[in-house]
């Protein structure tokens, strides 16, 4: 997702505490995170970023994929 700088705070915050994670994260003119995110949690992801940024940020899937979880 691309946001402003005054929104990345919330953002950065708002991954984690839907069950992503926060893959990196690149500081330009605007701020882009790159995150992953389970399928089943990010319809609930998208509707709390659309509610907290008032619609002005949204975010695109980019790619599908599965991680390995490590054994303890």
């Amino acid at each position: 997702l691309l946001c402003d700088y005054n929104q990345y705070g919330r953002l950065s915050g708002l991954i984690p505490s839907c069950g992503g994670v926060i893959d990196d994260t690149v500081f330009t003119d605007s701020v882009r995170i790159r995150y992953h995110i389970k399928e089943e949690a990010f319809g609930a992801f998208q509707k709390q970023l659309a509610d907290i940024t008032c619609g002005s940020v949204t975010t695109d899937v980019t790619d599908t994929g599965f991680f390995a979880k490590k054994q303890s």
